[in-house]
């Protein structure tokens, strides 16, 4: 996956010494003391992305998902071509705050930015399929199955195919949605945990009646 380079502006020295420190205490794991420092480097440079970013990432380890998000688009307005940033923003949409129709939006930005690379695609897929946009789920995942730009090693197209599965039982295809977990199952290797679930939900697919 293409990383967009940043150009990060340069912060004053006090924002800095700051931003050191509440490093500091982010890595001896006391969060709630490096939130403090980065939110003084915040303040006192509201429009520095470095300390935009400090902030962001302490509040998504401590799960402050809303303020996390917010900080998010603000950082886009500075990187727009970060593919990680939307996907970013869109987990914790997704994820954490269960707002699958704002997350399709950023992760169908990443997918504009980066459409050889599976992440974003799933992280669409299981967004569209989240917001109830079954057959535009399903039509994402059957183009992503055929496009032979995006390097699908076994597991990951195992995975995909388990989230086209998800998709189409979503949308009452019972059987379409059992032989997808079925292909899925085929690419899992045995004594991989995953097949418990898979057996699981084809099973599941199998029995439902249309």
């Amino acid at each position: 996956m293409p990383i967009a380079p940043r150009e990060w502006p340069p912060v004053s020295d006090a924002s800095r010494e700051l931003l050191d420190k509440g490093e500091q205490a982010e890595n001896d794991l006391r969060l709630r003391e490096a939130l403090t420092y980065y939110t003084r480097a915040l303040e006192l440079e509201p429009n520095n992305p470095s300390c935009i970013a400090a902030v962001a990432g302490i509040l998504g380890r401590l799960g402050d998902w809303d303020r996390f998000v917010e900080l998010e688009r603000r950082l886009l307005q500075f990187f727009p071509e970060d593919v990680l940033q939307w996907m970013g923003l869109g987990n914790a949409l997704l994820s954490f705050l269960h707002r699958p129709l704002e997350a399709v939006e950023a992760f169908r930005k990443a997918v504009e930015l980066d459409g050889a690379t599976l992440a974003p695609r799933l992280g669409l897929i299981q967004s569209l399929s989240a917001a109830q946009k079954h057959e535009e789920a399903i039509s994402h995942a059957e183009e992503a199955l055929r496009d032979e730009r995006i390097e699908q090693r076994a597991k990951e197209r195992a995975f995909l195919y388990e989230v086209y599965g998800d998709a189409l039982f979503r949308a009452v295809r019972k059987s379409d949605a059992a032989e997808a977990y079925g292909k899925a199952l085929d690419l899992r290797v045995a004594g991989d945990p995953r097949r418990v679930e898979l057996q699981r939900k084809e099973r599941v697919a199998k029995q439902t009646p249309q």
